[in-house]
C-alpha cells in the first residue's frame, strides 16, 4: 500500500479562473480568536519568527502560537501605535513607532527618538539600501541611518514635502521616496524628479511600493496599480483581469509571480500580464492590508479579519521499500515538533526531516497487536492505540514510556 501525504495542513484551493494556477495552494487562516492580529504588517526575522506590527501591539508568531512582544511599561516606551515592521539583512527587527524607532537585537531592545537624531518620532517606513544604510519615513523628514548616526533630509534638501508616504530601496542602489506632493529619487548623491509619474502617485492615499524580481516598480496607490518599467508608467487595471480602484497591496514571490490583494477579499496571481483570481469563496477573508512571502516559500496575507498562509501543495508519496514499518496505514498524526507518526500493522513510524524511524515491539509496542490509532496531544505525547490497550511516547523521542490503558 502506498501513502500520499499533503505536506501541509487545511484545504487545497486553485483558482477557478482560467486560466489556472500553474500551482495549487492550501490556504491556512488564523483569526482574532487563535491569537492573530487584524491589520498587520508583518516580516520575517534570521529566527523564522514571523513578526507583526498592528496599530495596538508588536507581536510574533512561531508557526503554532501568537505572542505579543514586550517593549516595556515606561512611559518613555509607550506608543499609541506601531506602523511598520522591517527585517535588516545583519538580522535585526525593527519596528516605526509614533514615539521612535525600535531596534530588536539578539533579543534586546534599543530606542531611537529626535533625541538621537531622527527628524521625528513618527514613523511610517523603514527599508534597507544596497550599502547596508537604513532608510527612514517619518511624518517630518526623510532619515538615513549611516555609520550609527542619522542624516536627515527634508523639504530644504530638495524633497517636495516632509511628510514620508514610502520609500523602496532598488537593486540598482536609488532610493525611491513618495511624499504627498510627489516622487523623488536619490541617486548619486542627489535627488531627481520623475516627471512623467502619473498624478495619482503625487496624491494621498499611497499603501505600497514594491520592487521585484526583474527591478521593475510598482506602485499602489488611492486603489490603483502602477508599474514602471524602463522609464515609463503604466496602469494595471480590468484589461489585465484585476479591478482598477480596490487595490490594497502587492508583493513578488521567488518565481517571479506577482500577488496582488483587493479590498474586496480577493487575491490575484500576475503571471505574463494576466491576472489569475483567488475569491472569498476559496478560503480568504477579509480585506487585504500586506501580502508577504517568507524563506520557505509562503505566502502570508494579513487582512482585517486576521492571517492567512497560502503554501503550494506537495504531494510526496511513501511506501514500505522506502523504509515504512507496515504496508497497512490505519492513522496519521503531527506532533508538536513537525514529526508525522504513522500507526499501521504491528508498529509504528516516525517521519522525521525525511527520514523514517520505525517502532515496534523491541521498543515497548504490544507484540502481535495491530497499532490501528495514533494521536498527538499538546503536550508533546503520542498515544497509540491497540485493541489490549495503549502505549504512548513521551516528548516523541521514542516509545519508551509504555502504559497499558
Amino acid at each position: 500500500m502506498l501513502l500520499a501525504v499533503l505536506w501541509t495542513s487545511g484545504l487545497i484551493a486553485s483558482a477557478q479562473s482560467t486560466p489556472p494556477y500553474p500551482t495549487q495552494y492550501v490556504l491556512k487562516s488564523w483569526s482574532v480568536a487563535d491569537g492573530a492580529p487584524t491589520w498587520a504588517q508583518v516580516t520575517q526575522g534570521y529566527d523564522r519568527y514571523l513578526w507583526f506590527a498592528t496599530d495596538q501591539y508588536l507581536g510574533r508568531f512561531d508557526g503554532m502560537r501568537f505572542t505579543r512582544f514586550d517593549v516595556g511599561t515606561a512611559a518613555q516606551a509607550h506608543s499609541d501605535f506601531y506602523s511598520h515592521v522591517f527585517a535588516d539583512r545583519e538580522g535585526n527587527i525593527w519596528v516605526g513607532t509614533d514615539n521612535g524607532l525600535l531596534r530588536i537585537s539578539q533579543g534586546k531592545l534599543s530606542r531611537y527618538t529626535t533625541n538621537d537624531g531622527l527628524s521625528d518620532n513618527t514613523i511610517w517606513v523603514v527599508t534597507q539600501g544596497m550599502d547596508g544604510d537604513l532608510w527612514i519615513g517619518t511624518a517630518k523628514g526623510l532619515n538615513r541611518f549611516h555609520n550609527g548616526r542619522f542624516i536627515v533630509y527634508t523639504r530644504s534638501e530638495q524633497l517636495p514635502n516632509d511628510n514620508i508616504e514610502a520609500v523602496c530601496a532598488a537593486k540598482d542602489g536609488a532610493i525611491w521616496i513618495v511624499t504627498h506632493e510627489g516622487l523623488r529619487v536619490f541617486r548619486d548623491g542627489q535627488f531627481r524628479k520623475v516627471d512623467n509619474a502619473p498624478a495619482g502617485i503625487s496624491s494621498s492615499g499611497l499603501f505600497q511600493l514594491h520592487q521585484d524580481r526583474r527591478g521593475r516598480l510598482w506602485f499602489v496607490v488611492g486603489g490603483s496599480l502602477y508599474l514602471y518599467d524602463n522609464g515609463a508608467f503604466k496602469l494595471y487595471g480590468r484589461d489585465f483581469g484585476i479591478p482598477e480602484h480596490s487595490i490594497a497591496a502587492i508583493t513578488s514571490d521567488h518565481t517571479g509571480a506577482i500577488w496582488i490583494g483587493a479590498a474586496d477579499s480577493s487575491l490575484y496571481r500576475l503571471d505574463s500580464d494576466r491576472a489569475v483570481r483567488c475569491s472569498p469563496e476559496e478560503g480568504l477573508s477579509g480585506d487585504v492590508q500586506q501580502i508577504f512571502e517568507d524563506r520557505a516559500g509562503n505566502i502570508w496575507i494579513t487582512t482585517s479579519v486576521g492571517i492567512t498562509r497560502l503554501s503550494a501543495a506537495r504531494i510526496l508519496t511513501y511506501s514500505s521499500e522506502g523504509g515504512r514499518g507496515s504496508h497497512n496505514i490505519w492513522s496519521v498524526t503531527e506532533d508538536g515538533s513537525g514529526d508525522i507518526w504513522l500507526a499501521g500493522g504491528k508498529d509504528v513510524t516516525r517521519l522525521h526531516q525525511q527520514a523514517f524511524t520505525r517502532y515496534d515491539a523491541k521498543d515497548y509496542l504490544a507484540p502481535n497487536v495491530s497499532v490501528t490509532v495514533a494521536y498527538a496531544d499538546t503536550s508533546g505525547t503520542v498515544w497509540m492505540g491497540t485493541a489490549n490497550g495503549c502505549t504512548i511516547a513521551r516528548d516523541s523521542k521514542d516509545c519508551n514510556d509504555s502504559r497499558m490503558m
